[in-house]
């Protein structure tokens, strides 16, 4: 059951991390286009501004974090049962750390983002809404993995070459 999991937890990763990867650079486009810069220092009170953007953020910074309710949680949760199974110890510090270090970023970002201005809010140009919906759309895929991923996983059961021993 061990490789089974870890096989369905690499294709769930792959798919959960696209989704929330993607977000997350639209995300960081329409920041780019709005404020003229993408300089984390120079993020404070951005939030305010573009509130569905650092909502698309936050989302798929929940899924590269790998926390519940989102689809990078069940991914990791896959490949950490598979690591611990196979005794893979320095591969199950990995998993974890890997988590934590982009908490640790992301977090920061999310942080100065939603802080108060110290000074007049920065100048902000207009941002398309559509553009903003996409970067959305994405992030509530990468959460919205998490939610139904039964349907997925058995997706998966179905097309390997050996029972995965996952439902």
């Amino acid at each position: 059951a061990g490789a089974g999991a870890a096989l369905a937890g690499a294709v769930y990763f792959m798919l959960a991390h696209a989704c929330a990867k993607a977000a997350l650079f639209l995300a960081a486009g329409n920041v780019q286009r709005a404020l003229g810069h993408d300089r984390v220092e120079a993020l404070r009170g951005a939030g305010a501004a573009l509130p569905m953007t650092f909502l698309a953020f936050a989302l798929a910074s929940l899924s590269l974090m790998g926390l519940p309710p989102s689809g990078g949680f069940v991914a990791k949760w896959l490949l950490l049962r598979g690591a611990l199974e196979a005794e893979a110890w320095a591969l199950a510090v990995a998993i974890v750390g890997g988590g934590l270090l982009a908490a640790g970023y992301l977090l920061r970002v999310l942080a100065l983002a939603m802080a108060v201005p110290s000074g007049p809010p920065p100048p902000v140009a207009r941002v398309p809404r559509t553009l903003e919906a996409v970067a959305l759309a994405l992030a509530l895929a990468a959460v919205a993995l998490g939610l139904v991923s039964s349907a997925p996983l058995a997706l998966l059961e179905v097309g390997a070459p050996e029972p995965l021993g996952m439902l």
